[in-house]
């Protein structure tokens, strides 16, 4: 038998080092956050979009989706009815 064995043996508890270890750190890539970052701003509800704004995302969409057949698609073109009928003078 070995040193440690026969102290197991004669009824000495094998004291391990219980230090407590520091879980390993990840290094976070904050995925969510680059997103956020690439974005530049927050998302804005349709309601809230400028004229200009609902046009640049009409834009996108049809680009993206490959038309205006979306749901999303087309509560920005009746936004942008709305405001049109706000301001009938502006067509930008």
């Amino acid at each position: 038998m070995n040193e440690e064995t026969k102290k197991l043996d004669q009824g000495q508890v094998k004291q391990e080092s219980k230090e407590a270890k520091a879980p390993e750190e990840k290094p976070v890539t904050g995925k969510k956050e680059e997103k956020k970052e690439a974005a530049g701003t927050h998302k804005k509800k349709i309601n809230r979009l400028t004229l200009k704004e609902v046009e640049k995302k009409i834009q996108e969409t049809q680009e993206k989706m490959g038309g205006l057949a979306s749901s999303f698609a087309r509560q920005l073109l009746e936004r942008k009815e709305q405001l049109l009928a706000r301001d009938p003078g502006k067509t930008e």
